[in-house]
């Protein structure tokens, strides 16, 4: 079983965050499964009150305000 909602949402985005071709992608909240697939591709500026601390390249998390 899965969370469809969720499982649609981040193919939906990640393709999205592909076509536009940028150099970076600044990311709000999302999945922390999402943020480190999305590290493979592209610079990732992570912003989450419950900040990622992981050892990745191209990822940047950034303690939101509570």
């Amino acid at each position: 079983p899965f969370d469809p909602h969720y499982f649609y949402q981040d193919i939906w985005a990640f393709k999205r965050i592909l076509e536009l071709g940028s150099d970076s992608h600044v990311d709000v909240g999302s999945n922390v499964k999402f943020i480190g697939f999305s590290t493979v591709i592209k610079k990732v500026t992570f912003i989450d009150i419950r900040p990622l601390i992981a050892n990745l390249d191209n990822l940047k998390s950034i303690k939101g305000r509570e």
